[in-house]
């Protein structure tokens, strides 16, 4: 090895200088070494797929971005396109503008090669954006973070949020870059295309577009909703009242508090046609009420002369003929599928309970709902006396204090169990509205109940605010004889330094207005505070404004008031007119 590595060493050095002798002579050439052949350059990117709204989307311009490069393509009578991209490297994002003018569609692919364009496509863009799919669009650059993951996951939610309204797309398995064959004339599609069909019809009843379907999606999967008072994405894609966007045929969970009955008769499903204007009870469909429309959108009174209100996000308050008391409160969410780790954290809440047979007396406090459904209080107000809910009337529990537990009830909504009980005392049932905000509500086995949200800083208006609402009214034996009203105010100043606000009130119908002063986040965040006063109204007369605290129940729209006046208290509803 060692003699080789020398011989080695001897001859190069000897033959490298001949040839540098050699080349300067005359024998050598003087041409150039051939330059290195360029490298090939790189294959385009091919991108192709379906634009479709069920029907097929034919001469259709297509746009393409990706992280490298830029396309466009024309769809064939299929609805089919191919684009290639010189210079192209994913991820990309496409836009489809149909022939005829009308809404754009988006679509995205963080790898592969098939970009579809369809509704679906359209919403897990918005899903990938929390924003608008233009928006995400416009922005869309080599700097985009976007991968076949985040895709799947958007698909994933999306899909999610359509099974609630009984659109099952979990069959596609790529809604983005799968295969798709869309329907043209009378030659019927696969089944994606199939399902997109049956959006397009749910669109259609419920008298909606994509475009505000996909807005209430940018909406309620948005953190920065804030108070937005809005239907949850399903009811928009059920059929609607004529007299009322906000009524939706559907499935709704009530609750019906009565003093003396058994729990199983104090809560209730049934089924609105809204077309029909009917409300029936599911457990006896004998039991129909049929809705005749009132004066104002979304107010319906029943032939036994009840009257019924529907707040913005689908929420019904119900004020329901009762033999026991002649009138009595029903309220009903549309059915939501919720787990115990929805409701796991903190709870404000304003209620009735029974205090002595037949009396009930209002309260406030904060709840903790563990993820094991254990209910743990945090603060409790309530004065049996007085009504009232302000910090002397305030307790706090000791720590670790446990007050039951929550149970999935297979029916819908939680069972409410007693320390030690398997068997219910209670009855939970929680909605989430179209802003995001989920609330609660319950019924016990002795007719208490009450409403529950989120903990939050309740914002204070803009100056010009103009507000309309019915209330609908319960006293403390549980019964709903005061005759509903509507009430209208109109901000006039905001003072952010005391956190409040200053208003003109009148009843609905009657020209007269009073002056009123109402506090955000007094006694605590998210209450609202109107302190008792003397003030006179706009006809000179001197009147007296009685106290409340009021829990907003964010973007269901409606408002709980606990009124501790002399000799009447009472408990209501505060139901914004859409």
């Amino acid at each position: 090895m060692n003699r080789i590595t020398t011989l080695a060493r001897q001859t190069v050095g000897p033959l490298v200088a001949a040839g540098l002798l050699l080349s300067g002579c005359g024998g050598g050439s003087d041409a150039p070494a051939p330059a290195p052949a360029p490298a090939p350059a790189p294959a385009p990117l091919g991108i192709s797929g379906t634009a479709a709204m069920g029907a097929a989307l034919a001469g259709a311009t297509v746009d393409l971005k990706c992280a490298g490069g830029t396309g466009t393509a024309t769809t064939g009578s299929d609805g089919s396109y191919s684009a290639s991209i010189a210079g192209g490297a994913l991820p990309c994002v496409a836009r489809v503008k149909p022939s005829g003018g009308g809404m754009a569609m988006y679509g995205a692919a963080g790898s592969g090669s098939r970009i579809n364009l369809t509704p679906l496509t359209h919403l897990i863009v918005a899903q990938l954006a929390q924003a608008e799919p233009a928006a995400y669009y416009e922005a869309f650059g080599s700097s985009t973070a976007l991968s076949a993951a985040t895709v799947s996951a958007a698909q994933v939610a999306v899909v999610g949020a359509l099974q609630a309204a009984d659109l099952d797309f979990s069959g596609v398995a790529d809604a983005s870059g799968g295969p798709l064959q869309a329907a043209v004339g009378s030659a019927a599609g696969d089944a994606h295309d199939k399902l997109l069909d049956q959006l397009g019809a749910a669109l259609r009843a419920g008298g909606t577009t994509l475009a505000a379907l996909t807005s209430a999606y940018v909406t309620q999967t948005s953190a920065s909703a804030g108070a937005t008072v809005a239907p949850p994405l399903e009811l928009l894609l059920r059929p609607a009242a004529s007299h009322c966007g906000a009524l939706r045929s559907g499935r709704y969970s009530f609750i019906v508090p009565r003093r003396n009955a058994p729990l199983a008769e104090q809560t209730a499903e049934a089924t609105v046609d809204a077309a029909a204007l009917t409300l029936t009870d599911a457990a006896d469909p004998t039991t129909v009420f049929h809705l005749s429309p009132a004066a104002s959108p979304c107010a319906f009174s029943t032939a036994d002369g009840g009257q019924l209100y529907v707040a913005q996000s689908g929420v019904i308050v119900f004020r329901v003929t009762d033999d026991e008391s002649g009138f009595g409160l029903a309220v009903g969410m549309p059915k939501q599928k919720h787990g115990l780790a929805d409701l796991a954290g903190d709870w404000d809440g304003s209620e009735l309970n029974r205090t002595s047979p037949g009396s009930y007396t209002a309260a406030t406090g904060r709840m903790t709902v563990g993820a094991n459904g254990m209910l743990m209080p945090k603060l409790w107000c309530s004065n049996e006396a007085t009504w009232s809910v302000q910090g002397s009337d305030c307790v706090v529990p000791p720590a670790g204090t446990i007050n039951g537990s929550l149970r999935v009830n297979a029916a819908g909504g939680f069972d409410g169990l007693d320390p030690g009980s398997s068997t219910a005392s209670a009855r939970y049932f929680a909605f989430r509205a179209g802003n995001g905000d989920l609330v609660a509500m319950h019924v016990d086995d002795e007719g208490g109940f009450g409403f529950a949200a989120r903990p939050r800083i309740a914002p204070l208006p803009a100056v010009g605010t103009r507000v309309t609402s019915w209330n609908v009214y319960v006293g403390q034996n549980l019964a709903a004889q005061r005759t509903p009203d509507a009430v209208s105010y109109l901000v006039e100043s905001v003072d952010a330094a005391a956190g409040s606000y200053f208003r003109q009130v009148n009843t609905v119908g009657q020209t007269v207005t009073q002056p009123e002063t109402v506090f955000h986040n007094q006694p605590r965040d998210g209450y609202l505070h109107r302190p008792a006063a003397i003030a006179q109204n706009s006809a000179g007369t001197t009147v007296s404004i009685p106290e409340w605290t009021a829990l907003g129940l964010g973007g269901v729209g409606i408002g709980v008031l606990i009124v501790p006046v002399p000799h009447l208290r009472l408990f209501l509803l505060n139901v914004r007119q859409p």
